[in-house]
């Protein structure tokens, strides 16, 4: 069975830590607050699920402390990464303190803006209870 992946970085200008978690069907990232273990938001990386067509009862995962799977009306070719492992994941913390990236393999697949208190995911196709799609202009 394959060790689930959980990193955490800290950085010493925001005071503020990022930790990557994977639990039964993605991968996230929590930002915490300033000085704080407290998540202040959350933000979606992949999944390690295929997608599903729909999710019948989300409240069942909620209940759970869990994000049910991720369904098919919001991924993309980015949002299924099965085989990821731990060392694949990389951090940069922004120098004006106002967001921090997560990288899969050198590339951003999700960007924490903690000025606004949003996350944008490569994974996503369109703004869903997820997060925002990430828009790479």
């Amino acid at each position: 069975m394959k060790e689930k992946i959980f990193i955490t970085t800290y950085d010493e200008e925001s005071k503020r830590s990022v930790v990557i978690d994977e639990d039964d069907h993605a991968i996230w990232a929590y930002l915490t607050l300033p000085d704080a273990m407290e998540v202040d938001f959350p933000g979606f990386i992949c999944s390690v699920k295929q997608p599903v067509s729909e999710v019948e009862d989300p409240s069942i995962y909620f209940k759970q402390g869990v994000a049910p799977p991720i369904t098919k009306s919001f991924s993309n070719e980015f949002t299924f990464l099965p085989e990821v492992k731990a060392s694949q994941f990389s951090v940069e913390w922004d120098e004006q303190a106002s967001h921090v990236k997560v990288l899969v393999n050198a590339q951003v697949f999700l960007v924490m803006d903690y000025v606004n208190r949003c996350s944008y995911s490569k994974g996503l196709s369109s703004e869903s209870p997820y997060g925002l799609p990430l828009d790479e202009k």
